[in-house]
């Protein structure tokens, strides 16, 4: 991967497998996997790891800075950080912890909505903040992350 090496908070990182194919994880400041993320990054497609790794540090930090984490995280505190990537969202949502960032467009909120979407249905089958795995898997537009736009 190009670009500066970052050491101190979570990071996406390359890694080569066991088997021998590359792929990204997430690591913590600590430089140890962050499991959680690793664990949902490894049943993702080729190619497809890294842009949700990079998703995936983003929500992750966002977590910390918000004093959360995933297995306390509610589909209320979801929507406020699909709200703080630029997702339309009717109220105040907080603190965003993404200052001197751009809002994501259309495309990439479908992809963050999809990513997150997958790894908590992923950390709820390990019994990991079963809650929101059961209300993201009601299939209804009023759960959804991201609303459509016409």
């Amino acid at each position: 991967m190009g670009g500066r090496l970052v050491v101190g908070e979570l990071r996406v990182q390359e890694i080569v497998r066991g088997d021998g194919r590359v792929s990204c994880t997430v690591v913590d400041t600590d430089c140890s996997v962050v499991a959680e993320a690793d664990g949902f990054l490894r049943t993702c497609a080729a190619g497809t790891d890294r842009t949700y790794a990079y998703v995936l540090v983003d929500h992750l930090r966002w977590l910390r800075f918000a004093g959360l984490d995933a297995g306390s995280v509610s589909l209320q505190e979801l929507r406020h950080y699909m709200a703080a990537l630029g997702a339309d969202y009717p109220g105040p949502f907080g603190l965003p912890g993404r200052e001197n960032k751009r809002p994501y467009g259309h495309s990439a909120l479908k992809t963050a909505a999809a990513c997150l979407k997958g790894f908590c249905l992923h950390l709820g089958i390990r019994g990991v903040n079963r809650s929101l795995a059961e209300a993201l898997r009601v299939p209804t537009a009023a759960l959804r992350l991201v609303p459509s736009r016409r």
